[in-house]
């Protein structure tokens, strides 16, 4: 009687610790914002030829923007972050980011990764200083 006793306590516990090791798995903590610098490109033509950007490709970028194309951020290092809008500012960071295609900017907000994908979830786009 013992034994089984000893028994169903071990595997109350251990079962126990695996719900609440299972349920920190669960939600992950929020991020934290972030401030990225970079150059607003538009993604299409970005996408299709990775020149597509700096002075060269800014009356483009401005025309593609407008017409709907996404937004993006191309840092310093090369990486390619996609800006999408966070639903407390950011239909005004967007506005802001077309304003400013192919200037370099610094954009605030929640950054991930989503399969394979850089995104920035943006709340600020302000010109870099």
């Amino acid at each position: 009687m013992k034994k089984t006793l000893i028994l169903v306590l071990a595997l109350l516990i251990g079962s126990g610790s695996l719900v609440v090791l299972h349920a920190g798995d669960a939600a992950p903590a929020a991020d934290a914002a972030q401030t990225i610098t970079g150059e607003v490109i538009d993604m299409t033509c970005f996408a299709m030829d990775d020149s597509s950007h700096g002075p060269k490709h800014a009356s483009c970028a401005v025309k593609c923007l407008k017409e709907g194309s996404p937004a993006g951020l191309l840092t310093d290092d090369g990486s390619v972050y996609l800006l999408v809008a966070s639903h407390e500012n950011g239909p005004k960071a967007m506005k802001q980011a077309k304003k400013l295609a192919a200037k370099k900017v610094s954009v605030t907000g929640k950054v991930a990764k989503r399969n394979g994908v850089n995104v920035i979830i943006a709340d600020k786009v302000e010109k870099a200083k």
